[in-house]
């Protein structure tokens, strides 16, 4: 609680309060401690409670006494980052209507090592009625809380989650903010939340009626809500409203061998009976192929197969099917997928009927049940790809989003489902400029540039082989015409630059892991040179890693934390092994020399032989050396031994990874970098001054 309140205090933004309300606790120490801190700070305002009443009534109690116009939610044993607020009432002074704002976190254990970091989408809808996604930070109009009555008792456990709730029903979507920083940290230790999801079983059955309640307010549906796959997590019941046709559409040239599996599993598979299906024939020259057709016809009187000999144009393909279509609903599938669920085309129909929803994707498995489809991710490749390629098919993907229903920018075409009147409205598929490639991209985007919001579904699941028909893009006119694709993509919809709000800014678009790589190299402002020199000591130490070096950036404290949690995991417990990694990881935190000189003689009883070091860097920090904002270090490989043995010796640092030796090198890079930008600077050691390793 100490550290809670001292990280409130030391905020660089002053014109706060803090309104905590003891909820009569036994232990007398804590109100002497609260009185003491009341006493030192009169910005701190206590409400000692006369009985238990839990934490929403005591949270009410707290918001009884608040007199600022935006609160912030802060448990008793967590911490804030110290530029949390200010950051926050930056925020709100850039967006005069905003009633919600929210950030990143991270989590803390008992020894004070950051760890587990959690980049989020901006407003993700369906994302929070599966999980509180947005959780802490959470920053809320006063007023607003006060509207809605404040916590709900017999919602503990979940009791956040049914504030927002409650609170998104009266703002719109525009008017809740999200910052993409770590700037809250929570104490994981035994039976917290943080530190064990099924530390708090109440907490679920919590959730799952606050977000019923909510349906049942906001749509005027009993809509069941089960249980989600992992702890506090939920999958409310979408169910399909009336019997509405779906024209389920796939294109398809010969492969009868993939094509039959596919129409099979959807005839015998489906639960939901109510389709046409329209295969489009363009141009099968196979005489299995063209008796199959023959045959599939008269076994189903569902099927029907319609000849088109154009050139191969997938987006002209399905227009022209769509448009020859009966159903209220399009389904776009491909001829090499494969039912696994038989509820698949309930559970997108269901979504697909809900006002304001657009286009509906699946979750897709290649043959060998890894990941093919879990959402498409804008930006990967400067124009769109898969995320979580790859991934293990039971894996739960960041932070549970491979097994959560939620909104993405966009979803594939290889099993798309979308109403009819969306399709039309925004022109269905660009047959000039897409022939081939992304126009289920673009597709998506248009339904969203109109005002739809799309989703994806864990609980639609196909296997999807790739391409089958098409094949890859191998021969100079494919390439050709694939380049011209991309170029419309980055002209039309800038996806090169384009931020996805289904995404973070802070995660990579080079990889489709969630890994940690802004994009075009800057994170929370931290300038390129920096964060190129961390993917050059990222990439050694994922080869390498015996030796590592301690640098410090001038910069926000959460990229050492991310750095550790790429590092491949063999690496990672080989390195956490040695007292000198451990002693960079906790230098990792350094918030102030006031901090350092706190955690130095835990340093020294981690790295004894280092021990004059670490007191050394403090005298330099303490003395104005270097900039109290030093806030962290990270760890930095040599390329070589020869490299490894100047950096040990403080004879040389490291500069947009590159490894510089000699003085008056040292100096004149240092001096030059440092006039420009102090941020803009990595070290490998720091300068002469600091002596030995430093």
């Amino acid at each position: 609680m100490a550290l809670m309140i001292e990280s409130v205090l030391d905020q660089s933004y002053a014109n706060l309060e803090l309104c905590i309300a003891d909820d009569c606790s036994s232990d007398p120490e804590i109100r002497r401690v609260l009185t003491r801190y009341a006493g030192r700070d009169d910005r701190i305002k206590l409400v000692f409670r006369e009985e238990n009443g839990h934490i929403s009534q005591a949270s009410n109690s707290a918001l009884e006494v608040a007199s600022g116009e935006f609160v912030a939610l802060l448990d008793h044993d967590d911490i804030l980052d110290q530029d949390a607020l200010l950051l926050m009432a930056q925020a709100i002074c850039a967006n005069p209507g905003v009633k919600i704002l929210y950030s990143d976190e991270d989590k803390i254990n008992a020894d004070g090592i950051h760890f587990d970091p959690h980049f989020k989408p901006d407003w993700n809808r369906d994302l929070l009625y599966s999980c509180n996604y947005v959780s802490h930070l959470g920053v809320y109009q006063s007023a607003l809380m006060r509207q809605v009555g404040g916590f709900r008792q017999g919602f503990e456990g979940a009791q956040d989650h049914d504030l927002l709730l409650r609170c998104v029903e009266n703002v719109a979507d525009d008017e809740i903010i999200h910052i993409p920083k770590v700037l809250y940290s929570w104490r994981a230790t035994p039976g917290s939340t943080a530190g064990s999801g099924a530390a708090k079983p109440y907490a679920t059955a919590a959730g799952q009626r606050a977000v019923a309640e909510h349906l049942w307010r906001t749509t005027g549906q009993i809509v069941e809500v089960d249980p989600g796959p992992y702890p506090f997590t939920y999958r409310p019941k979408w169910t399909v409203t009336g019997d509405p046709l779906v024209s389920i559409i796939i294109p398809t040239r010969d492969h009868l061998d993939v094509l039959k599996v596919a129409v099979d599993s959807i005839l015998s598979k489906t639960e939901y009976r109510n389709f046409e299906l329209i295969i489009v024939d363009n141009g099968s020259v196979d005489p299995r192929t063209l008796q199959w057709f023959d045959q599939i016809m008269a076994q189903d009187d569902r099927v029907d197969v319609r000849r088109d000999d154009g050139p191969f144009n997938y987006s002209a393909l399905n227009n022209a099917a769509v448009a020859q279509s009966r159903g209220e609903f399009i389904a776009l599938v491909n001829n090499d997928v494969e039912v696994i669920s038989p509820g698949w085309l309930s559970e997108m129909l269901a979504l697909a009927q809900r006002p304001g929803t657009g286009c509906v994707g699946a979750k897709l498995y290649y043959p060998d049940g890894r990941i093919q489809h879990g959402g498409v991710i804008i930006g990967f490749g400067d124009v769109a790809g898969h995320g979580h390629l790859f991934f293990p098919g039971g894996h739960a993907g960041y932070f549970g989003r491979l097994a959560l229903r939620q909104n993405l920018t966009a979803v594939t075409g290889a099993c798309l489902v979308v109403s009819r009147s969306a399709y039309d409205e925004v022109g269905g598929l660009n047959e000039a400029d897409l022939a081939v490639a992304f126009n289920d991209i673009d597709f998506c985007l248009k339904v969203r540039e109109a005002g739809y919001s799309n989703v994806w579904t864990p609980w639609a699941e196909l296997t999807h082989q790739e391409s089958t028909s098409r094949g890859v893009e191998g021969t100079p006119e494919k390439k050709a015409r694939f380049k011209r694709e991309c170029d419309y993509m980055k002209q039309r919809w800038k996806t090169d630059v384009m931020k996805d709000p289904a995404y973070n800014p802070n995660l990579t678009v080079d990889r489709s892991d969630f890994s940690f790589a802004p994009r075009n190299g800057k994170s929370h402002d931290f300038p390129a040179s920096g964060q190129e020199n961390l993917a050059a000591g990222v990439s050694i130490a994922g080869k390498t890693c015996p030796l590592f070096i301690a640098g410090c950036v001038l910069g926000y404290r959460d990229l050492c934390a991310i750095f550790w949690s790429r590092l491949p995991i063999r690496n990672l417990q080989k390195a956490l092994a040695t007292p000198f990694a451990q002693a960079c990881l906790h230098l990792s935190f350094i918030r102030s020399p006031k901090v350092g000189q706190r955690v130095a003689p835990c340093l020294s009883q981690l790295c004894p032989e280092r021990s004059d070091l670490f007191g050394g860097l403090w005298r330099d920090l303490s003395g104005g050396v270097f900039l109290p904002q030093i806030l962290q270090c990270i760890v930095v490989l040599g390329d070589n031994a020869r490299d490894q043995e100047k950096l040990l010796c403080g004879k040389a640092i490291v500069v947009g990874g590159r490894c510089l030796d000699g003085r008056k090198e040292r100096q004149r890079v240092f001096r030059r970098q440092m006039a420009v930008d102090r941020r803009n600077v990595l070290f490998g050691v720091l300068p002469h001054q600091t002596r030995g390793l430093w």
